[in-house]
């Protein structure tokens, strides 16, 4: 395991979540329950939404999005009362779902391919970001 991660920064961010465990919640419902879920607790909270990969999802996963899928994805996104984050593959298809949004492309390191992919972090508006920014190594905002 040492050979490919670097052991000692991945205890250091384990314990770092487990600090905060009882703050982080996990759910496998489709983005579209999970929203309206949400939104009916009227909970104050941050929500990350990793959808399907738009271009390849339908390789990379047994429960892939239609185009009509990611359509109404965003519309639920867009009607959400709380700060979130959506990641995606970069493709314009996706950035026009978002076109009011701050977004980010980051370069990701695709362990299974050994590849390096753009990603876009798609963000609410009122999230505050110029921190964050600085904290990934090759991301640069979307204008």
């Amino acid at each position: 395991m040492d050979v490919r991660f670097n052991r000692t920064d991945l205890i250091g961010r384990i314990e770092k979540i487990a600090s905060v465990k009882e703050r982080i919640h996990l759910s496998n419902l489709d983005g579209i329950a999970f929203i309206n879920k949400l939104n009916k607790s009227k909970m104050d909270t941050f929500i990350y939404l990793d959808p399907p990969y738009y271009q390849k999802g339908a390789d990379l996963y047994m429960n892939f999005y239609s185009q009509s899928d990611h359509e109404k994805l965003s519309k639920q996104v867009h009607k959400m009362d709380n700060l979130w984050m959506v990641s995606y593959d970069n493709h314009d298809f996706i950035l026009n779902l978002y076109p009011e949004q701050k977004k980010i492309i980051n370069q990701l390191s695709q362990a299974a391919s050994n590849r390096i992919g753009d990603e876009i972090l798609i963000f609410s508006k009122d999230l505050i970001l110029k921190d964050s920014l600085a904290k990934l190594n090759s991301a640069s905002l979307l204008e």
